[in-house]
């Protein structure tokens, strides 16, 4: 009678589990759903709130010519006054004495920054120094990209990361081949020294 009593606790056990899962589970997967998709709102809205801080002045204005160069008097009505914002593509510094400008486009321009912020919008690791952006320190400029500079010994993964005169090697950066570099400067010599009319006739000599 024991082992009854037993059988039927456990029978009563499995049943038990099984409607649990059976009512629970499919509102778990709900209530994941309903929290993936408030949490990118929330990651939306917090981009929006950001992106307008950073072209929004601290500024009250009645109409555009209030505002300074390259910004617009924004959200305004007869009720209220607006705010002064930067155009489309410009940025701003300093919020309550405002300037609007524009993110550098290439590195080592020189009159295209003010503040570090118009290089690092577009270029990591950069500052701005005599008014053009540059890389910082232990950076080089490869490509109008700012990557960390790697040394004689240093790991690597491309070429572009060494630097004097070295290149990537099996993951390290290593002395260029002296032949080849010797084999190079004498092709370069060799195009020099032949006129435009040379390398016409060895085309038609060749048929190249």
């Amino acid at each position: 009678m024991l082992n009854t009593y037993k059988g039927c606790r456990h029978t009563n056990l499995i049943t038990f589990n099984s409607k649990i899962h059976t009512h629970i589970i499919p509102y778990l997967f709900i209530y994941i759903e309903i929290m993936k998709v408030l949490l990118l709102f929330l990651i939306c809205f917090v981009a929006s709130v950001k992106m307008d801080v950073e072209v929004t002045s601290n500024v009250d204005c009645l109409l555009d010519k209030d505002c300074k160069e390259n910004s617009f008097c924004f959200d305004r009505n007869i009720n209220k006054k607006g705010k002064c914002k930067c155009n489309r593509d410009f940025f701003l510094i300093n919020p309550r004495n405002y300037k609007c400008v524009q993110a550098a486009s290439t590195l080592r321009i020189p009159g295209t920054c003010e503040q570090s912020e118009q290089c690092t919008k577009r270029f990591v690791n950069s500052e701005c120094k005599n008014k053009q952006c540059v890389c910082l320190t232990d950076f080089h400029d490869s490509g109008n990209r700012c990557i960390q500079s790697k040394h004689l010994g240093d790991d690597c993964i491309s070429d572009d990361e060494c630097v004097d005169a070295t290149i990537c090697t099996n993951g390290k950066c290593g002395k260029k081949d002296a032949n080849k570099i010797d084999d190079q400067r004498n092709i370069n010599i060799f195009l020099l020294l032949i006129s435009s009319t040379d390398i016409e006739l060895l085309r038609k000599t060749f048929k190249i």
